[in-house]
């Protein structure tokens, strides 16, 4: 993962996808209450959306595609339906913006427009918050960025000592169900995750951020590990570099709020953790064409990693301690998530055992 590399903000995207949903499927516009033209930032996009609306207002040109056969690539009334807008963008009939090339930002917009149509509602949502936020700005009012943003060290510094524990205990779970599933699916001449030594040491940082990265890669592109609730079970402040636990609270809000997730809601939420550390709609796109094959391995690192880097936090004790990923290891059943002692069950039954789900 590189450094900070922001082309255009998510607003940006979500407005784009949207001008190429509605020139898709005009019937959408009606749906809800319309976007605003004040609402888009973009006075390129601000100057289509007004020809959408006014074409519509006024001659019902823009037209549902939905009965159409496909033409080889894009349905022919859709392409007539950017033609359309296209012409009124280049009259200035309903906008004073110039755009330059007004047929080719349609193409682009075309493009842009997302394959599932239950994304619109998503970055409609977009769209309205990053017009909510500019209005702040104009008032000199700026959002402040969430508490929960706090990642790495510093986040792990201010828990408890309980909550440190039971964190510790959750990961300990983690580490010790993806170890056995990198055993049981090793093929010959692989090298598995449990053959990791155990964390007495801290691993090299290259290797932890790597595996940072495999992890948040795979729940981007890959429906399958999200189904393994590691969502839940990885918190922001498990990440040693800020930006991961960034990306990882941004994927979390996301998918809560939208339930899904898609590119540009991630770097939305990222954009609005931090700036600093927010993951730009182009890199995110990037990350999602690339499914890592060995999640198993990468849950190991983090779990791993995460679990030492708590234990030498200063003041805490370490010796003897139960939470340790090699504790026991060698009386857990493969089945069995956890200790089974029933003081310890309720800290622990929220565990691992959706983490790594055994095919």
């Amino acid at each position: 993962m590189t450094g900070p590399v922001i082309v255009a903000s998510a607003a940006w995207y979500a407005e784009r996808a949207m001008l190429g949903a509605v020139i898709r499927q005009p019937e959408l516009v009606t749906g809800t209450t319309p976007l605003t033209v004040e609402e888009f930032g973009s006075p390129e996009h601000a100057a289509v959306w007004a020809a959408v609306l006014g074409v519509q207002r006024e001659s019902g040109q823009v037209r549902d595609p939905a009965d159409v056969a496909l033409a080889p690539a894009v349905p022919a009334r859709v392409l007539q339906n950017a033609t359309v807008v296209a012409e009124a963008v280049e009259s200035r009939r309903f906008s004073e913006t110039d755009v330059v090339h007004p047929r080719r930002l349609m193409h682009e917009v075309l493009a842009a427009a997302p394959s599932n149509i239950f994304d619109v509602a998503s970055y409609e949502v977009v769209v309205r918050e990053a017009a909510g936020r500019r209005r702040l700005d104009g008032l000199g009012l700026r959002p402040a960025a969430p508490s929960d943003g706090i990642t790495g060290d510093l986040g792990a510094a201010g828990m408890t000592s309980q909550e440190l524990a039971d964190r510790k205990r959750v990961l300990s779970n983690v580490y010790r169900e993806a170890r056995e599933e990198s055993r049981s699916h090793a093929g010959p001449g692989s090298t598995p995750a449990s053959n990791l030594a155990d964390p007495t040491t801290p691993l090299p940082k290259r290797l932890v951020d790597r595996q940072e990265d495999v992890l948040i890669r795979a729940m981007l592109a890959d429906p399958a590990a999200r189904e393994r609730n590691l969502l839940e079970l990885f918190q922001p402040e498990d990440f040693g570099l800020a930006r991961h636990g960034s990306a990882w609270r941004a994927m979390q809000i996301a998918f809560e709020r939208h339930g899904q997730l898609r590119p540009i809601t991630v770097a939305w939420e990222s954009e609005k953790l931090s700036t600093l550390t927010a993951l730009s709609v182009m890199e995110l796109t990037a990350m999602t064409r690339e499914r890592p094959t060995d999640l198993a391995l990468a849950v190991v690192v983090v779990a791993r990693a995460a679990w030492t880097r708590y234990n030498d936090i200063p003041g805490r004790a370490r010796a003897g301690d139960d939470t340790a990923p090699h504790a026991r290891a060698d009386r857990v059943p493969h089945n069995v998530v956890g200790p089974v002692d029933p003081r310890r069950r309720a800290a622990t039954e929220h565990g691992s055992a959706a983490a790594v789900s055994r095919s």
